[in-house]
C-alpha cells in the first residue's frame, strides 16, 4: 500500500454513506482484496462526520487490519492507535495494535497491549493464545538473554547445588538427592523451548549422576510434575525476560502442591529412580513421544497452529 492509494480516494465519496463504504470495504476484504479494501475504509472516514467518534474508531480498526494483512504494520499500529484515541479501552483494537507491535518487534507494547486487552475479554481463546506466545515465548522472538537466565536457575543452579552435595555424602556413605524435574523435561511443547531445554538438560545430568553415584550408595530420584497450583505462571518471563504476572488456567487447574510432596516423599522412601506426578494426558505424551514419535511430532505441529487463531480473530471485521 502506497501514497498513491491513499491519493486515489480523494475524489468524489459522497455518492455513498460511510456505512456503506465500510460494508464494502468488508466485502472486498472476504474476497481477500485487501488493498481495496484500505480504499473503501479511507473513504468511509474521510466521509465520515467528525463527531461520530464510535464510527470512525471502527473504520480505523478495519482499515488497520487490512494494512495487517497487507504487511504494513507500522500504519496498522497507527490506526489502532487512531481508533484507541476515539475508543479508549477498545479491545479489538488493543489485540491488533498487540500483533502490529509485536510484527514490528516492540514487544514490550505488544505484551501491555495484549494484557489490556485480555483483562477487557478474559474468556477471549484469541487473545489468550496471544498472551501465552509471548509469556512462554516462540523461538524467533524470545531473546537469547531469557534462555540464559531459565539455564542458569533451572538447571547451573541445581548442577551446582549436587556438586556441592556429593563429595560430603560419598565420604559419609551415600545418602538420598531428590532432583524436581517436570514433565516437560521429558517431552517439548510448542512455546516452551527455553524451559522444556532446561529440564531435558536437568534430566539428562540425572541420569548420568544416578549411573556414576549407584556404587557408593547415593539415590537418585527426579520428580517430574505436570501442572500444580503454584506461583510458576505468574512468575514466568515474556519473550523479552519480564515477568508475566497473571495464572494461567492450566496451572489453577492443576495438582495440589500437598499432593505432589506426598508423592514426592513416597518416591524417596521407596528409593524411586524417577516418578511422574501427572494427570494422564502428559503420561500419555511421554509414552507416545516414545512409541509413535510420528504422531507426538504431528500432534505438537497442530498445537504450535493453533496461533493461527489469532489471525483468524483479527480478520473479523466489524
Amino acid at each position: 500500500m502506497t501514497a498513491d492509494v491513499e491519493n486515489s480516494v480523494r475524489g468524489p465519496i459522497l455518492d455513498k454513506l460511510p456505512s456503506e463504504w465500510k460494508d464494502e470495504g468488508n466485502q472486498k476484504f472476504k474476497e481477500g482484496e485487501y488493498g481495496p479494501a484500505v480504499e473503501c475504509y479511507t473513504k468511509a472516514l474521510s466521509s465520515c462526520q467528525v463527531e461520530n467518534q464510535t464510527e470512525k474508531a471502527v473504520f480505523f480498526k478495519n482499515r488497520a487490519q487490512a494494512y495487517f494483512k497487507l504487511s504494513e504494520f507500522e500504519k496498522c499500529h497507527q490506526d489502532c492507535s487512531e481508533a484507541l484515541t476515539l475508543a479508549p479501552g477498545d479491545s479489538k483494537a488493543l489485540f491488533r495494535r498487540a500483533t502490529a507491535s509485536e510484527k514490528l518487534g516492540k514487544l514490550d507494547d505488544a505484551y501491555r497491549d495484549a494484557k489490556q486487552a485480555l483483562a477487557l475479554e478474559p474468556d477471549n481463546a484469541a487473545i489468550k493464545t496471544l498472551m501465552q506466545a509471548f509469556y512462554r515465548g516462540d523461538i524467533v522472538s524470545t531473546h537469547l538473554a531469557v534462555d540464559v537466565k531459565l539455564m542458569a536457575v533451572n538447571y547451573f543452579g541445581q548442577v551446582a547445588l549436587c556438586k556441592a552435595l556429593l563429595p560430603g555424602m560419598i565420604a559419609q556413605g551415600g545418602g538420598s538427592i531428590v532432583v524436581i524435574g517436570s514433565v516437560q523435561g521429558k517431552i517439548a511443547l510448542p512455546h516452551r523451548s527455553c524451559y522444556a531445554a532446561s529440564k531435558h538438560a536437568l534430566q539428562a545430568f540425572c541420569d548420568s549422576m544416578r549411573a556414576e553415584t549407584s556404587s557408593r550408595n547415593v539415590f537418585v530420584t527426579v520428580v517430574n510434575p505436570g501442572y500444580v497450583r503454584t506461583g510458576l505462571s505468574e512468575n514466568a518471563m515474556t519473550a523479552d525476560g519480564s515477568k508475566y504476572g497473571s495464572m494461567d488456567s492450566t496451572t489453577a487447574n492443576g495438582m495440589s502442591p500437598d499432593s505432589v510432596a506426598k508423592r514426592t516423599i513416597k518416591a524417596i522412601i521407596l528409593r524411586e529412580k524417577e516418578v511422574t506426578v501427572s494427570g494422564i494426558a502428559p503420561k500419555a505424551a511421554t509414552w507416545l513421544r516414545s512409541v509413535l514419535p510420528s504422531l507426538y511430532f504431528f500432534i505438537m505441529e497442530f498445537r504450535a497452529g493453533v496461533r493461527k487463531q489469532i489471525d483468524d480473530d483479527l480478520a473479523k471485521t466489524d
